[in-house]
């Protein structure tokens, strides 16, 4: 498998799962700094202004990182992250 644009390796389409994308590198391992950061501040209940504000960065911005998150961990709902980050941590 070749490199994407930021130097890691590049994701293969696995198809889907509950309607939910899944990419090859799918799941917390292949989430970046920045949408394990999202995950777990959504994960407390805030809305992406709020989350934009702590990181500093555009609400539009926390709003790419969800889908990202969405498609990485196959989930369709706020909640699920922080239930899945837990799952994960254990």
């Amino acid at each position: 498998m070749g490199q994407g644009a930021d130097g890691r390796p590049a994701r293969s389409w696995l198809g889907t799962a509950s309607g939910a994308e899944l990419w090859a590198g799918s799941g917390w391992d292949a989430l970046t700094g920045a949408e394990v950061t999202v995950a777990k501040l959504i994960g407390g209940g805030p809305i992406n202004r709020a989350v934009a504000a702590e990181m500093g960065i555009s609400p539009n911005t926390v709003g790419t990182h969800m889908r990202s998150i969405f498609n990485k961990l196959g989930i369709h709902s706020r909640v699920q992250p922080a239930n899945s980050l837990r799952d994960h941590s254990s």
